[in-house]
């Protein structure tokens, strides 16, 4: 008798796993969130790193307004965007409806080249951000980005 339970049990799991895959989620960011939270518009997480390695394919990020600020004096990449999302799928970081999510890098002090938005993933979609504060942090190389796509 035990084998009908245990067969709706597997089911079950298995409903609720091709659910997830066919349902878009969306996550929120903020700048006085945590990323223990679950990333929802009422626990959001604090990291754009946290959103991505909670979001999948079709999946959208929504970043509320203010200044998220990044430090390292050994990284040369404020943010790497390295999951990708799928053609019919894209995964979107957005701003949150009229408001402003600013990124200020003026706190990266590496010796190299400084990038705030590293861009190694396909099929994502980014809008409504402000980059700042980028520095050049060497001599011998000229140059920083705000944004760098990687080519494939």
């Amino acid at each position: 008798m035990k084998r009908p339970v245990l067969a709706a049990a597997i089911l079950s799991v298995e409903l609720l796993a091709s659910a997830r895959a066919t349902r878009a989620l969306d996550f929120y960011v903020a700048p006085n969130g945590n990323d223990a939270n679950q990333g929802s518009e009422a626990a959001p997480f604090a990291t754009m790193p946290q959103a991505q390695k909670a979001a999948a394919a079709g999946d959208t990020v929504y970043f509320r307004g203010g200044t998220y600020s990044f430090a390292s004096a050994s990284a040369a990449d404020g943010i790497v965007l390295s999951k990708s999302g799928q053609a019919s799928k894209l995964i979107h970081y957005m701003a949150y409806a009229n408001e402003l999510p600013v990124f200020d890098f003026s706190g990266m002090s590496a010796q190299a080249r400084i990038t705030g938005l590293r861009v190694t993933a396909s099929f994502i979609h980014l809008k409504g951000f402000e980059l700042k504060g980028v520095p050049q942090n060497i001599t011998t190389q000229h140059e920083s980005w705000g944004i760098y796509k990687h080519r494939q």
